[in-house]
């Protein structure tokens, strides 16, 4: 059964097309994460799913429901969070879900229970009566997602809520969110790859308002994947020696040495070392293609090799090929040039059609 399905899903801003015939397919249950270069068309997706913002063409149903429609029915079954949340600074944890349970119109006895469970759930007990505006960034997006989790949602969205969190904020909310997967679907935007590979059952990567490539990670790491080998060298002036090699050799090649004369750390074709200085990596074909030269000439210059592994295919590979496969280098499409005062991941100063702009919580920080 499909939590979500878009079909020839379109989204235009004047010239500007936001979404450019997305289809997608959300299946129930688990954390599904939504995958995407900044501008790509993640927010505005997430928007029309929320019924927040008008689609301009194509179909829409969440859990069956058509999100403009019945847009009523729509709003009753799902949570949302949005990308950078901003509560009362006054208010405490408890205070701001007890006034989410106001809103719904929970009975006292009700709302107290309700209130205390996700507490507990978010890990915030022993902070529930403290002001929101003492928060760490990780304790305001727990309490956020337990705020959208309040009237038990089929499905949760949640737009990038681990993106400006320091590496413990963002292990609890991830933990927070992976509990979870098994009482709603959580359909989650994000491009940091490796919380993808550590929370979510499927993913979809879109690019340019349409999705390239979509399924379980597993599933694209084997397709898109092209896999690659580590040749690990005792000394970077080694490592460096094994990239002039496969220069010669018209071989790519990631090499993590540093430069003995650029002193950077990136190798001719720029890419970024990862500083260990005695690395190099190359896709898989083209090592099990050239390795009678590669290691010939190797041991032709005496070079200290120590070790040749084979890398697991990550999600960052699947993303870095799709989205160059793709074509496209930003989130407008159809040739598209922007406009001022337009943010392709969110919606024009002024959007038409009425939408509801900003944070649906409504509150400031300076409040």
């Amino acid at each position: 059964m499909a939590t979500i399905e878009c079909k020839n899903l379109i989204k235009t801003y004047g010239k500007v097309k936001a979404l450019d015939g997305l289809d997608l397919f959300v299946p129930d249950q688990g954390v599904f994460g939504f995958l995407g270069p900044n501008g790509a068309g993640k927010t505005t997706t997430i928007k029309i799913l929320t019924g927040l913002v008008k689609r301009t063409g194509g179909e829409c149903l969440v859990n069956g429901v058509d999100v403009n429609n019945r847009a009523v029915d729509h709003r009753r079954q799902i949570g949302y969070l949005s990308q950078d949340p901003s509560y009362y600074k006054w208010m405490t944890g408890r205070g701001l879900l007890n006034f989410v349970a106001d809103i719904f119109g929970y009975a006292p006895a009700s709302k107290q229970q309700r209130t205390g469970l996700l507490l507990e759930m978010a890990g915030l007990e022993e902070a529930a009566d403290r002001k929101i505006g003492g928060y760490s960034g990780g304790m305001v997006q727990r309490i956020g997602i337990a705020q959208a989790m309040y009237q038990d949602p089929e499905v949760l969205f949640l737009d990038e809520p681990v993106a400006a969190l320091d590496p413990i904020g963002r292990k609890e909310v991830l933990d927070f969110i992976n509990e979870l997967k098994d009482t709603t679907s959580v359909f989650m935007s994000t491009h940091i790859l490796s919380d993808v590979e550590r929370v979510c059952d499927e993913v979809a990567i879109i690019q340019a308002g349409r999705v390239v490539a979509s399924g379980k990670a597993t599933e694209l790491m084997e397709k898109y994947s092209p896999g690659y080998y580590r040749l690990t060298f005792e000394t970077p002036v080694d490592a460096e020696a094994c990239c002039t090699i496969l220069r010669k050799l018209n071989i790519e090649y990631i090499c993590s040495g540093i430069d003995s004369e650029s002193g950077s750390n990136a190798d001719a074709s720029g890419k970024e070392s990862n500083n260990n200085g005695e690395t190099v990596r190359l896709k898989k074909h083209d090592f099990l293609t050239g390795r009678s030269s590669i290691l010939g000439e190797i041991a032709n210059l005496s070079l200290s090799l120590k070790d040749i592994t084979q890398d697991s295919a990550t999600l960052e590979d699947v993303f870095v090929h799709v989205i160059a496969a793709s074509g496209t280098d930003g989130g407008t499409s159809s040739g598209a040039t922007g406009s001022p005062g337009f943010d392709i991941k969110g919606d024009p100063e002024g959007g038409p059609e009425g939408d509801l702009e900003g944070d649906p919580e409504g509150a400031s920080d300076d409040k």
